[in-house]
């Protein structure tokens, strides 16, 4: 990507991309130049990646003509999408792009220089902190977040940074995913639809492993996004610092509460649930669902675990902030 003329570019209308589309062929005498805005429009953002009708629009120009164009641009997560395109990409030129299997999937990631020194690094040296002050026995942080705020990719960054920087501890990371129940035991209490909602998980297995891995190693399961079932054993767990992440960590009910014995320190995401809800609509679009299919299993899955995990978790000894852009910052 080359960067150039970007004082002329900030002015533009991002509602009207075929337009500025079309200024930065003229203003720009680099073949394929507004391509390669055109994919980074696209690449940079998660939502709208696999989304046909928007994707094809900004590949083929189709929608050049304006009254065509007006009937998709005010979609609500079209207007969205394209906005943290916009800013991903004008902040683009001190971002830092990394490569991390999330999931095992191979994911793109782009963090700014500022938000990394300011904000994961400390956060990582905070952690190192917390366990030297302790350190003959595994320190355990819980990451609790609602569905969307990218808590996966996010600590699968933070393992990257900690096995790049000397100066940062060595971490691991633990999906609280491994404990759903399995599907036979959902279908048997009719709940395999809700999948995911603090009800399909198995807590006294989740805490019967959290004692066993604070005090020495241990293995830990891993949800097999195949089978749909979990893997028992899957992982072996080495770090002297792990991080277990998951939507219900901090639910403040009496059996997730007891959960808080295993913790030295608790982190929490909070985001803008309009964001959240683009986000995980996206997602879907992006696995293939339709949008009809894709907004059906946000209002009867996603929707209510984001009000729930917002609404009945208790504080964190630390609050992340996604912003819209998808930048985290303390809160």
């Amino acid at each position: 990507m080359r960067w150039g003329k970007m004082d002329k570019w900030l002015y533009a209308d991002i509602t009207h991309f075929s337009q500025f589309y079309q200024y930065l062929n003229e203003q720009d005498n680099i073949p394929g130049f507004a391509d390669d805005i055109t994919w980074d429009f696209v690449s940079n953002v998660n939502s709208i990646t696999r989304n046909a009708t928007l994707y094809g629009a900004l590949e083929s120009m189709k929608f050049a003509d304006f009254a065509a164009w007006s009937e998709v641009r005010f979609s609500a997560m079209v207007k969205t999408a394209m906005t943290l395109a916009v800013t991903a990409i004008f902040k683009g030129i001190n971002a830092v792009k990394i490569e991390l299997t999330v999931n095992g999937l191979q994911v793109e990631a782009h963090y700014q220089d500022d938000e990394i020194q300011n904000v994961h690094k400390p956060l990582l040296q905070q952690l190192s902190k917390i366990h030297a002050a302790n350190p003959q026995r595994r320190t355990i942080v819980f990451l609790s977040a609602p569905p969307g705020t990218g808590k996966s990719t996010l600590t699968s960054f933070w393992e990257y940074l900690s096995r790049h920087d000397p100066c940062l501890p060595e971490i691991q990371t633990l999906p609280m995913d491994g404990f759903h129940h399995y599907n036979s035991w959902l279908d048997t209490h009719n709940l395999r639809a809700y999948k995911g909602a603090p009800e399909t998980f198995d807590v006294g297995k989740l805490a019967q492993n959290l004692r066993q891995i604070r005090e020495g190693e241990g293995c830990w399961p891993q949800y097999d996004r195949q089978k749909h079932d979990p893997v028992e054993a899957a992982i072996t767990v080495t770090a002297p610092i792990v991080i277990v992440e998951g939507n219900w960590l901090l639910r403040d009910d009496e059996r997730w509460r007891a959960l808080a014995a295993f913790c030295d320190y608790s982190l929490f995401i909070r985001a803008p649930a309009n964001a959240l809800r683009t986000r995980l609509v996206g997602r879907k679009l992006a696995g293939g669902l339709s949008r009809a299919d894709a907004e059906a299993f946000y209002e009867r899955t996603d929707g209510p675990n984001v009000r729930r995990v917002l609404e009945t978790s208790r504080p964190g000894d630390l609050t992340l902030e996604m912003l819209e852009s998808g930048e985290y910052r303390i809160a």
